[in-house]
This record gives C-alpha cells, structure tokens and sequence, in this order.
C-alpha cells in the first residue's frame, strides 16, 4: 500500500474521506476502505502486487514500503500470512521484513490494532487525537486532513524545517501530531483508546566486528543477498545511474542475465551525463537520458510538496514528472542507491572546514561541532530560537543515551525522518517500485556496529565493494577520483581535476551546470521564482509570529540570515500554507 489511515472511530470511511477529500495524497486514488467495531482503515494501493491487503473473519493485515518477506525456506508472502496472524508473537521483524516498512495488523475480535515501524522509521507513521479517538497514519498532512488539524500549524516546529529541512524528531509541523517512534510495535486497543510500545530494535552502540575485513564481508553479502533476492523472478530492472560510485556498485551488482535499463534525468547532458553513459555501457546496461527543464524544481514544488507532506523538502523528489514520461512505474524492480553514503560512508558526521570546498582533502571529524551551532538567526524572536535549540537538545540527548561515541552522527539517523534525503524515498515508493539496497536491515544493523572511523574517507563501502568498482576502475567520478582506488590512492589525481575544472569554469572553457541536480542560482535568478515568491509572501501562516517585530515578513526572503537552500525550504513551508485555504 501507499499510504493509509487508521481511526479507533467505527464505521468512519464516509466522514474520513470527506475530511480528507482535499489532499492530495487520496486523489485520483483507489481508496480501499475496511470498517468493524474496531474501527476504521482506509488505505491506497500501489504497485508492489505481493502486498495486497489480507482479510479473513478475525484479522485484517496491510504492508506498507515492498519490502522482501524473508521468512522459512521456500514460502511466500501471500502463503504464509495466516501462519503469521495465528503466531505474531513470535515474529523476528529485522528478520522477516527486509527494508522500510510500515505493518498494521488488526485484531477484529481483540479490537486491538498493531502498527509495527521498521529500524529507522524509513516510512515514518504519525499519532494525532480527536473527539477520544485515535488516528494514525503514513502521511502527516493526511492525518491533520482527518483529525481537524490542518490549520494548527506549529511555528517553531516550521522554522527548524526551514534552518535545518527536517522537523526535531517526535515533533511535526502540526502542534497536536507526533510522529510515532521506530523499530517498535504500536499497539492501539480499541477498548481503551490508549497506545502503547514494545520497542524491537534501537541502534545501540555497541561494536560487533573485530576487523572491518569483516564488517565489510557482512556488508558486501548483505547488499548482494538483498539485490539478488529482489531481482530473481525479474527478466528486466530499471536503477540510476550517475557519475558517481554507488550507482556502479548497483549496476554491478544487478546479475548479467538480467535486462538492464539504466535512467539519469539532467538539465542537459554535462558532464554528469556523459560518465553516467560511460558507465552504463562499461556494466553492460541501455542508458537512458531524459532532458528536464532548467527550472523543473521550481515548476515540481506543488506536486512533489503535496506527496512528501509538511516537514520534508520536496526538492529531493528528482523522479517526480518522470515516472510516468520514462515509464518507471512500468518496472516490477526500480533499484537506487539512497543512504550509502549516511550509512555507509560517514556523510553524517561533520568534518572540518574545508572537507566540501576542498573534495581531495581527507575527511576529519569535527570534534568541537554541537547540534545546535547552526540553529541560529538573527531574524527570529529568542524564545522560539529557544524552544528549538531544547527540542535539538533533548533529542540530542535521547541519542547520546542510545550511541555516547556517535551521537552527532545518528541525530541526523534516528529516526531517518531526521535526515533530510529521505523524502526521495517517500516519492518514490508512492510512484514506482522502489527498492533501496543500501536499507536493507543488515545494512543499518552493520552501519551501528562499526566504528566511525571505518566509514570515513570510504574505507568500509570500498573494502565492500571494490570488486564492483573494477570494471570501471578507468573511469573517473563527477567529483574527480577514482573510485576503484582508495581515498588516500586519490588525494593527488582528485587534487588535479579539481584544479583543472575549476580553471576551465574560470577560462569559460566549460560552460553550463554540470551536476547532477538543480542549478539554484538559475531557478532563483528567473521571472518564475520572484512571481512565486511573490505571490506565496500572501501565505504567511504562523511564520510571522516567529520574526522579530523589527524584521516585516514581506522582506524575508531578502533577508541574509537565511541561505538559498534555507529560502527554498521557506517558499515549501508557504506553499503549504497557501493549501491550508
């Protein structure tokens, strides 16, 4: 399923839809609706086939996100459902279901409900009340829809959105809603209105491997099983392809038997473009490049807000208008390449100054870098400031419980709502078939029990999967390495390009954006964006409430306290608003 909506309210289909009527999340979909003295459930279909609702006279049971049923030997999913309704206890969730997830299965008889969440909340679910009931569901504007809390926006919980893109884990951008924890079992009896947790898993610090010889063993047959299970009863996949090297690692790890198509969406076939094509051919699969327009982002705001929901950034939707014009929602298998580099790679553990403008640097942890040393502007009033640097804070310190060494790390983690790349994911498990290797459940498991010093500079992604990387060990990087070659083997060949490419932009002897997504500077520079913006400074919702007197909304986004990206994030926020009514 894609999205659902769950009420302890019986017999509720009919008002739920009306209240609902307006997202967009319902429209033009087919609705299922299941109702019973244990309430109401209303959820929409997709394109994981395997996944069908299950109902028979005393459970109801729905899965969410397509990820691999791993149970006993040879079963299947759709055979072994009665045995797990009738044995639920005894179910090994980090063993079953492989990857994001959301599970609900209803007790009719018990009038008892369970929505289970996968290790990181990859498909997050959110908890809001009304009347004495409870609501749940997948998407928060589609639970504030129901529950009567559209208009009740939370102003601090927006301007973390817009400092930071994403909303201080348990907190949305509603006052009254909240998003459920991960790796737990919710369980929500009917009788008491009331909602309890069992948790399954939490990413505790606790190191496992002795060697990362071995911890990349593990890593590299995790991704291998992962891949070769989801693709064994496939004749053709799709996947990304880039200039980088977790989409060779994919594409190497896809078995040659299989009909490969290989997709990259671009302003215009770069530099980017033209590697990705190399590297394409080199692991034998059909390139496919498709042309967007130079202000696609600016144009896909509506829409791709409208799918992700409140709280995260649209921009990372980079498939949406293309699921359909490259027919992705045509492939049973769409493989990607999302979270390497969170996971995998260290991209969460903040370096010193100069490990992004410098790329041939090695990477060194910042150690003096606080989770609040970003949070501030001047234009804001102290006591919101002030209740988001606790919110910060306070989560700060429910991880640091959890992982002492790697707390700054896993903030941005646990849950993956706290990630800002993550919406690529809530786009596209709703268009297409999704599946994200590098979410498998070994993978998490593996990335909370190894040092960080092992993700650092790719020592653990490129023991894993170098073997991957050979057939294109010629073949340089969008960013100016060799990615067949260690980081340190890469420190002067990186230094190199990196200083040819930045004398030819200065020489005009390249000319034109050259990575991969949106030229900011463009969209901000065009007509288009200063008549949205325009027009969105009409919607202001609670976000003047926030500025200080001496600062009139009307000149916000002229405002340089807040960075293009920071603005980007604020004309979402005010689209959101314009929705509102």
């Amino acid at each position: 399923m894609k999205d659902f909506l769950f009420s302890t309210e019986e017999f509720a289909a009919a008002a739920l839809k009306e209240k609902s009527a307006d997202s967009e999340i319902f429209a033009g979909e087919t609705v299922r609706q299941f109702e019973g003295e244990w309430g109401t459930l209303l959820v929409t279909e997709d394109c994981y086939t395997q996944f069908q609702p299950y109902e028979d006279g005393k459970h109801l049971f729905i899965v969410l996100g397509g990820p691999l049923y791993t149970g006993p030997g040879t079963e299947d999913f759709l055979s072994a459902v009665p045995r797990l309704m009738s044995d639920w206890q005894a179910i090994d969730f980090s063993q079953h279901f492989d990857g994001p997830f959301a599970l609900l299965k209803v007790d009719k008889e018990e009038k008892r409900m369970d929505c289970v969440t996968d290790l990181l909340s990859f498909i997050p679910v959110y908890r809001a009340e009304q009347e004495g009931h409870l609501l749940l569901s997948s998407h928060v504007d589609l639970l504030a829809d129901a529950a009567g809390e559209r208009e009740k926006r939370d102003a601090v919980s927006e301007l973390d959105f817009i400092l930071h893109g994403a909303v201080t884990y348990p907190y949305t951008a509603y006052e009254n809603i909240r998003q459920v924890s991960p790796g737990t079992i919710h369980t929500i009896d009917k009788n008491t209105a009331d909602i309890s947790g069992r948790t399954w898993w939490l990413p505790e610090e606790i190191l496992r491997y002795t060697s990362i010889e071995e911890a990349a063993d593990d890593l590299r047959n995790t991704v291998e099983t992962y891949v070769n299970r989801v693709t064994e009863k496939e004749s053709s996949v799709a996947h990304f392809i880039s200039g980088g090297e977790d989409s060779r690692t994919i594409a190497g790890l896809i078995p040659d038997h299989l009909h490969k198509d290989s997709f990259v969406f671009l302003d215009d076939l770069n530099l980017e473009g033209k590697i990705a094509k190399k590297s394409a051919a080199i692991y034998g699969s059909n390139f496919h490049f498709y042309a967007r327009d130079p202000l696609h982002y600016l144009y896909i705001l509506p829409g791709s807000s409208e799918l992700v929901g409140s709280g995260s950034e649209y921009k990372h939707a980079h498939t949406y208008g293309f699921h359909e014009k490259a027919g992705l929602n045509k492939y049973p298998v769409v493989l990607g390449g999302l979270f390497s580099d969170a996971l995998l790679k260290g991209a969460r553990i903040r370096k010193i100054r100069g490990s992004g403008k410098f790329p041939f640097l090695p990477d060194i942890k910042d150690s003096f870098y606080t989770v609040n040393k970003e949070a501030s502007a001047d234009i804001f009033r102290d006591e919101v400031m002030k209740t988001l640097r606790q919110r910060r804070e306070d989560h700060y310190h429910t991880i640091k419980g959890m992982r002492p060494e790697s707390a700054k790390e896993w903030f941005q983690m646990w849950p993956a709502s706290m990630n800002m790349n993550i919406p690529n994911l809530h786009v596209n498990r709703r268009l297409f078939c999704s599946y994200e290797p590098f979410m498998a459940n070994g993978v998490v498991k593996i990335s909370a029990s190894v040092p960080q010093s092992w993700k650092m500079n790719r020592k653990l992604f490129h023991r894993a999967f170098k073997s991957y990387l050979k057939p294109a060990w010629w073949l340089w990087h969008s960013d100016g390495r060799f990615p067949y070659f260690s980081r340190y083997a890469n420190i002067m060949p990186q230094l190199f390009v990196w200083m040819y490419m930045n004398l030819a932009v200065k020489t005009g002897r390249i000319k034109g954006h050259q990575g991969p997504f949106a030229h900011w500077d463009t969209i901000f520079s065009s007509e288009a964006f200063r008549q949205t913006k325009e027009e969105y400074l009409n919607y202001g919702g609670v976000l003047p409430q926030a500025l200080k007197s001496n600062h009139p909304f009307s000149s916000i986004f002229e405002s340089d306290q807040l960075e293009p990206q920071q603005k980007i994030n604020l004309l979402q926020v005010l689209h959101h608003h314009k929705t509102d009514g």
